[in-house]
């Protein structure tokens, strides 16, 4: 799995859990997770739902089926003459 693979299944797919994208890049939660937060860290992912039972700490049993992100938009945009931009996220 890549940035660009995971930016990819999520834009087109609009939400998922840690879980189901963990089944389909055939990774563990953890590598999903690792690379959610590089995207999360450009702006481009949120959180949007988390274990309504618990804090969704390194204890809960359903943290990676209830973890769910989305695709926000892209946070970095290159202008014509070759600098980038940083875009503000719709909500």
């Amino acid at each position: 799995m890549t940035l660009r693979e995971l930016k990819v299944y999520l834009s087109a797919r609009g939400r998922a859990s840690v879980a189901e994208m963990a089944v389909h890049f055939g990774a563990s939660p953890d590598v999903v997770r690792a690379m959610v937060d590089k995207w999360r860290s450009r702006d481009c992912i949120r959180l949007v739902r988390h274990c309504g039972l618990c804090s969704g700490g390194a204890y809960c049993g359903n943290r990676a089926a209830t973890e769910v992100y989305e695709w926000v938009s892209r946070a970095v945009e290159t202008t014509r003459n070759g600098e980038e931009q940083r875009l503000v996220p719709h909500a």
